[in-house]
């Protein structure tokens, strides 16, 4: 699998973008942590808001100051190993 996922944030609140980039490594991890979890045809026929959701949970579970409003998947791409 092959996923970009942003998000939308304001630039200027300075406290929220440091904390964003110190997060970069848990977000991504949280990201691997979840599609790894599914089976192989749940990948397949993914319910990307179901996903979006989850994971925007998770990854605003982990922030202290401020909240992710919206997650947006982009270059989603599923690859058969097989």
């Amino acid at each position: 699998m092959v996923l970009t996922v942003t998000f939308p944030y304001l630039n200027t609140d300075f406290a929220f973008t440091e904390e964003l980039a110190a997060r970069t490594g848990d977000f991504r991890q949280i990201t691997i942590d979840y599609f790894s979890s599914l089976p192989a045809d749940k990948l397949i026929n993914i319910d990307e808001e179901a996903a979006k959701y989850d994971i925007l949970n998770k990854y605003n579970a982990v922030l202290r100051l401020g909240r992710i409003e919206a997650l947006y998947f982009s270059h989603l791409l599923i690859i058969d190993a097989h």
